[in-house]
């Protein structure tokens, strides 16, 4: 414990203006989980910004630590996933986020797996224009900046346009708000520069792979 709490003591000033930047930040990645330490329940958080990645340790997730702290002056985009927390923060500030495109692959390959054969095929719908998305995004290197900007505009026009005639039964996962509006927040990497097209990417089409 005396080494943990001489190595934080020799990082606090560091830490302390890293943590500083996080609201001038144009586009943050935040993500957290709960754990329970010691009998108390806590929420690891990890902020991740272009050059450099925060850690914060709280003991709420209710109104997490940087909502708390710095959200009223943060003024980019919030890259995140469905967790409700987000959604408030969107209703109290009115900020731009974007949603993490692996967790929209993942709910729309959990469509195609479920029994329901009306839900499954409109899924598979879904998937091949994700697969033609990503088919655009690979030749980015062979395309000139205009055209493939005007290619992935217009696959995710015929995605969205897929995705919106979802059958009155299909049955959505119930951890998230895929279907239901959001899609803009999704594709926000392709008409905001900078953001990145997941949680794990850190520049837009570099490390999201089909």
């Amino acid at each position: 414990m005396k080494v943990i709490n001489k190595a934080a003591a020799a990082m606090a000033h560091a830490y302390e203006a890293l943590r500083a930047l996080l609201p001038e930040e144009a586009y943050l990645n935040v993500d957290e989980t709960g754990h329970q330490a010691h009998g108390q329940r806590g929420g690891p958080g990890c902020f991740r910004a272009d050059l450099y990645t925060l850690f914060k340790i709280d003991h709420s997730r209710v109104r997490p630590y940087w909502w708390r702290c710095w959200a009223r002056e943060f003024d980019g985009v919030l890259g995140c996933d469905y967790f409700s927390a987000y959604h408030k923060y969107m209703k109290d500030f009115g900020r731009d986020r974007a949603f993490c495109l692996a967790h929209l692959i993942r709910d729309v390959k959990f469509l195609t797996e479920l029994p329901d054969q009306v839900t499954a095929a409109y899924g598979q719908r879904v998937l091949e224009g994700l697969r033609q998305m990503f088919h655009v995004i690979h030749r980015r290197e062979t395309l000139a900046p205009a055209r493939f900007q005007r290619a992935l505009e217009k696959a995710r026009e015929e995605l969205v346009a897929v995705g919106q005639r979802a059958p009155p039964r299909h049955r959505s996962p119930d951890h998230g708000p895929t279907f239901s509006g959001a899609w803009a927040d999704y594709f926000r990497f392709i008409t905001t520069p900078g953001v990145a097209p997941d949680q794990q990417s850190r520049r837009a089409g570099h490390s999201l792979s089909w």
